[in-house]
């Protein structure tokens, strides 16, 4: 298992050292490789003046500096949300063809329940768009359209800040864990057993080592991502764990 991200969440302007140092020290501190440290922040039409292409171009460039500075490897500048104006939706293409370590994202549902079929197609248009931003197709790694997803999930690119003091999560790559459970077993049940013992064995180290940087740094831990978020090898494939399953296809 590897720590896919230990992702802040942080206020734009929140303070730099404190963030710093914080960082710095999660990259070390757990029993597993940390794959990325990341940053997360409130949606940005929340924070950013307007969404003229200069002006998002121009921010863009000054928050990548500032992740860069502060030692994170990605920032996620959260989503247009259904109450904005969707002319900041325009802002998207222009984000991800200014840097290769922002993420956004368009909401299309919240988690009221309210579905804008409207900005479905709106959002669409937008991933059709950012899907010619870099020559090799990868433009839409960094966006996704959200559907019911509050504040503080890890994963990018859905991660973003509800506002306030600092918090950290933990995303997690443990695919091989599924399946390890399931090739040492002999049935469905047993693989389950073996899932749930492994789960619950590995976040319990990483909480412990959480906790303790929560109070070392007075940032409050708001838990794990326990997604198993494969990795295209045979080690971490979920495809092979469902063919140890006896799956055919």
């Amino acid at each position: 298992m590897d720590i896919r991200s230990v992702t802040l969440f942080c206020e734009a302007g929140a303070a730099d050292a404190p963030l710093a140092h914080f960082l710095q020290a999660a990259r070390h501190a757990f029993p597993y490789p940390v794959q990325s440290t990341r940053m997360a922040t409130p949606p940005f039409p929340d924070w950013w003046p307007q969404p003229d292409a200069t002006t998002v171009a121009h921010l863009a460039q000054q928050t990548a500096a500032r992740g860069q500075a502060l030692g994170v490897d990605y920032i996620s500048l959260g989503p247009v949300l259904l109450r904005h104006d969707p002319v900041w939706l325009n802002a998207l293409p222009v984000i991800f063809a200014t840097s290769d370590t922002l993420f956004a994202t368009a909401e299309i549902a919240d988690t009221s329940g309210n579905l804008d079929t409207g900005r479905c197609w709106h959002v669409a248009d937008i991933i059709r768009r950012v899907s010619t931003v870099s020559p090799n197709g990868f433009g839409n790694l960094y966006l996704a359209a959200l559907a019911n997803c509050p504040p503080g999930s890890p994963f990018f690119p859905v991660a973003y800040h509800q506002g306030g003091a600092p918090t950290f999560a933990i995303a997690v790559e443990s695919a091989d864990l599924a399946l390890d459970a399931i090739q040492a077993a002999k049935t469905l049940p047993e693989a389950r057993a073996n899932l749930v013992a492994a789960i619950e064995e590995e976040a319990g180290k990483v909480v412990n080592t959480a906790v303790s940087l929560a109070q070392e740094y007075n940032i409050p831990f708001h838990g794990i991502d326990f997604s198993l978020a494969p990795y295209p090898t045979d080690s971490k494939s979920l495809g092979g764990a469902m063919e140890a399953l006896g799956l055919p296809h």
